[in-house]
C-alpha cells in the first residue's frame, strides 16, 4: 500500500495503538492447516482440511479456553464464499454444527441445499403433486419418512406404482401405506388451511423435530426446518394464493445461483459469524478468524477495464476479450493485485482483540493466496523455524504443526514452524502459531443419543430415558382424549337413515319434457349452477347465457350447455317454481345447521326453501331423480332438511323431490 495512483493503493498510514493487549492471552494466532498434503502440498487438501481445523479452534476457543469469549463475538470471514459454484462455508457449517456450535450464515446462498430442507421440500413436493413418482419415492426415502429402498421395490413391484391415491381395500397396515396415506390427506386439505399448518402437521406426524435434534447441531437444524414454515407464513401473508406457488417459489429459490438468503438465525441471536470479507467492511469483531486460505489474491487475467477519459469500459464476455482489455491486461492486473492487498488489510482489521490467520507450517503455501500479503507478519525467518517460546494462555504445544505428511516426506527431523510464541520476519510483534495436534479434529458430537437419553434429570434419581417414556405416556393418553369430537358432523345428502320420529312427507315431481341424450356428474353440476344464478322470472336468453357461461368454466361441451338451457327453462315453467314466485319469503341455496341432543350436528345447503299456508316447502333439484336406487337417499336428504327447517322455526316442513 504505497499510494500509487495507478494502482488505485491510497498512502500507507501505520495504525496506533488505542487499546493494551489483553493480558494473558494473544493477539494474534496462526492456525496451521492439519493436514495439507496429497502427494505433496495440494490446494485440494488444504481447502479439504482447513473447515475441520477452524471449526475445532472455535470450539476450543468458546468451550476450553477460558478467554470469556461468547458465539457471537466470534466472526470467520471469507474472501469469496462460492468458488466454482461449491459453497466453501458448507464444510465449516458441518464442522461447528458437529460440535454444537450455534453459527450465523450471514447472506448465505446454501440454505436451500442443506439435506433438511431439501428433504422437507420434496416432501411437499410430493404433497402437491402425489402423481409424480419420483417426488413421492424421494419424500419416502429421506430421512421424514427413512423406508428402506428394498421395502419400497417390494411396494411398487406389488401395487405398480407408489401412489397416494391408489385404492387399497382394506385400512393401511405398512409404513408406506400409511405415509401414502398422510401424503394424501394433506393434499386434499393443502389450500383449506395455512400453508404453515401444512408443513407443521407434515413433521409432527413422522416426530421430525426428535429425529432432528438427535443429529449432530439439531438445534440448528430445528431452526433450518421452523425456518421453512417460517417461509411459508411470509409468502402467504405476502400475497400467495396457492400450495403449489409456494412450493414452486422453493424450487426457484433452490435452483437460483446468485440468489442471497436470510441468515437462518436472527442477527440479536447468538451465533458465530458467517460472512465476506466484503459484508464486514465497517464493523468490528471481538475474535475474527480468515478462512478459504485457497482463494487467490487476484484473478489470473482480469475481466474489465475503464478508461474514463475515453469513456470506455471493455469487458470479458463468455470467455472472449476486446482487444482494448488485452492491450491494459497488464495494468489491470497490477490493479487487481493492489486490490486484493486492500481486501487483506481490511480482513485483517476486523478484529478487536484477537486475530486468527490460517497457514501451512512446512512452507508459505499457497504464494498465491489472498493472504500471502500477511505471510511476512505470521511466518518467521527460516533459520527461526524451529525455535519458539510458550505461549501466554494456551495449552502446552508439541513440537510439529503439521499432523500428517504423504510418506514421501517423512523425514527423522521435524521441519515444520514449531508451534508456540513465534518472532516473524517482519515487525515487532509476536505471534502464536497454534498445535493442531491440541483440537479435537474428529468432529464427534460431545453427547450421542444415547448418553443424553441417560443423563440425570433430577437429583432424586430420575433419568431422562424414564422421564421421555413417561412424557410419551401422558401425551398418548393426552392425544386419545382430543381425537374424541365434542361433536358428529354429518351431511344430510349422505345421512343414512332419517330423522327419527318426524314424519316427514316428501312428494316427487318432474319438470323433464323429454328423456335426454346427458347425463353424468359433470351435466348436474352445471344446472345446479345455472340453477344457483338465474333469476326466477329470467326469460330463456338469460338462461342461455349462464348455461353458456357455467358450461365453459366446467369445461362441458355445447351439448351438454344446451341440454342444462332446455332442463331449467322447464324448471322455471313448472308449477312449483311458480308457487315459489309469489311466496312472501324464499330462499335458494339456503346454508343449515341442526345440532341434536345425542351431540351430532347436521349441516347442508337447501336448494329451494319458501313458505306457503304457514309451512315450509323444501325443494330439491335432481337430474337423476328417476334412478331408483338414489331416490331413497335423496328422500332422506329431503327429510332431513324439513326436519331442520321444522325445529328451528317451529313450522311444520314437506320436501318436494322435482327432477330436473
Amino acid at each position: 500500500m504505497n499510494g500509487d495512483v495507478a494502482e488505485g493503493h491510497a498512502e500507507w498510514a501505520p495504525l496506533e495503538r488505542d487499546r493494551d493487549e489483553i493480558p494473558g492471552q494473544p493477539s494474534v494466532i496462526v492456525l496451521p492447516v492439519p493436514r495439507p498434503y496429497r502427494k505433496r502440498l495440494a490446494k485440494e487438501a488444504v481447502a479439504q482440511s482447513l473447515p475441520e481445523a477452524i471449526a475445532a479452534f472455535v470450539a476450543w476457543l468458546l468451550k476450553e479456553s477460558g478467554w470469556g469469549y461468547r458465539e457471537r463475538d466470534v466472526a470467520v470471514l471469507f474472501r469469496k464464499r462460492n468458488y466454482n459454484r461449491v459453497d466453501l462455508t458448507r464444510e465449516l457449517v458441518r464442522g461447528l454444527e458437529a460440535r454444537a456450535v450455534p453459527h450465523l450464515l450471514a447472506g448465505s446462498k446454501s440454505f436451500h441445499r442443506r439435506e433438511e430442507v431439501e428433504t422437507l421440500r420434496s416432501a411437499l413436493t410430493a404433497v402437491e403433486w402425489p402423481d409424480d413418482e419420483l417426488s413421492v419415492f424421494a419424500a419416502l426415502k429421506g430421512s421424514l419418512f427413512a423406508i428402506p429402498d428394498e421395502a419400497l421395490l417390494l411396494y411398487r413391484h406389488q401395487h405398480g406404482r407408489l401412489s397416494p391415491f391408489a385404492k387399497r381395500e382394506v385400512a393401511p397396515s405398512t409404513d408406506i401405506e400409511r405415509a401414502l396415506d398422510l401424503l394424501a390427506g394433506l393434499h386434499r386439505k393443502r389450500n383449506q388451511r395455512p400453508f404453515a399448518t401444512t408443513v407443521n402437521i407434515l413433521l409432527d406426524a413422522v416426530r421430525a423435530h426428535a429425529g432432528f435434534v438427535l443429529r449432530p447441531g439439531g438445534q440448528q437444524i430445528l431452526a433450518n426446518v421452523a425456518r421453512v414454515a417460517d417461509m411459508a407464513r411470509t409468502f402467504e401473508m405476502s400475497g400467495g394464493i396457492s400450495f403449489r406457488s409456494f412450493v414452486e417459489e422453493l424450487a426457484t429459490q433452490s435452483e437460483r445461483e446468485d440468489a442471497a438468503e436470510a441468515p437462518v438465525l436472527e442477527e440479536d441471536s447468538d451465533g458465530v459469524r458467517i460472512m465476506t470479507v466484503h459484508s464486514a467492511k465497517g464493523l468490528e469483531f471481538p475474535v475474527v478468524i480468515l478462512a478459504d486460505l485457497t482463494t487467490g489474491l487476484s484473478r489470473n487475467a482480469p475481466e474489465r477495464h475503464v478508461d474514463g477519459e475515453r469513456k470506455l469500459c471493455a469487458v470479458e464476455l463468455l470467455g472472449c476479450a476486446p482487444q482494448e482489455l488485452l492491450d491494459c491486461a497488464a495494468e489491470e492486473a497490477r490493479r487487481e493485485r493492489a486490490e486484493g492487498i486492500r481486501v487483506a488489510y481490511v480482513a485483517a482489521t476486523r478484529a478487536r482483540d484477537l486475530l486468527v490467520i490460517p497457514a501451512v507450517g512446512d512452507e508459505a503455501f499457497p504464494t498465491d493466496s489472498w493472504l500471502s500479503p500477511l505471510y511476512k507478519a505470521i511466518y518467521p525467518a527460516r533459520a527461526q523455524w524451529r525455535k519458539s517460546r510458550p505461549a501466554p494462555g494456551c495449552p502446552v504445544f508439541g513440537a510439529a504443526s503439521v499432523v500428517e505428511r504423504s510418506s514421501e516426506y517423512d523425514q527423522a527431523e521435524e521441519y515444520s514452524v514449531r508451534p508456540g510464541l513465534i518472532q516473524p520476519e517482519t515487525g515487532s510483534h509476536e505471534v502464536v502459531w497454534w498445535d493442531p495436534f491440541k483440537l479435537n479434529l474428529s468432529g464427534e458430537p460431545a453427547q450421542t443419543p444415547d448418553q443424553i437419553l441417560a443423563t440425570r434429570l433430577h437429583d432424586d434419581g430420575g433419568v431422562s430415558l424414564a422421564a421421555y417414556r413417561a412424557w410419551q405416556q401422558e401425551r398418548e393418553a393426552l392425544l386419545q382424549r382430543g381425537a374424541r369430537p365434542e361433536v358428529e358432523v354429518f351431511l344430510a345428502s349422505q345421512a343414512a337413515e332419517a330423522p327419527a320420529g318426524a314424519a316427514i312427507a316428501v312428494e316427487y315431481l318432474s319438470a323433464a319434457a323429454a328423456p335426454r341424450a346427458v347425463s353424468g356428474k359433470r351435466f348436474g353440476t352445471l344446472v345446479h349452477g345455472v340453477l344457483r344464478d338465474v333469476a326466477l322470472d329470467a326469460d330463456s336468453a338469460a338462461v342461455r347465457r349462464l348455461a353458456e357461461m357455467n358450461a365453459r368454466v366446467l369445461g362441458a361441451p355445447a351439448e351438454e350447455a344446451g341440454a342444462a338451457h332446455a332442463a331449467v327453462v322447464a324448471v322455471l315453467a313448472h308449477a312449483v317454481l311458480e308457487r315459489a314466485r309469489g311466496a312472501e319469503r324464499r330462499h335458494r341455496e339456503y346454508p343449515l345447521t341442526l345440532a341434536m341432543p345425542d351431540r351430532r350436528v347436521m349441516e347442508g345447503v337447501i336448494d329451494l326453501a319458501f313458505v306457503e299456508d304457514g309451512g315450509w316447502v323444501v325443494v330439491d333439484f335432481k337430474t337423476d331423480a328417476d334412478s331408483a336406487e338414489r331416490r331413497a337417499q335423496y328422500e332422506r336428504q329431503l327429510q332431513w332438511y324439513a326436519h331442520a327447517l321444522a325445529e328451528l322455526t317451529g313450522m311444520r316442513a314437506r320436501g318436494i323431490l322435482l327432477g330436473v
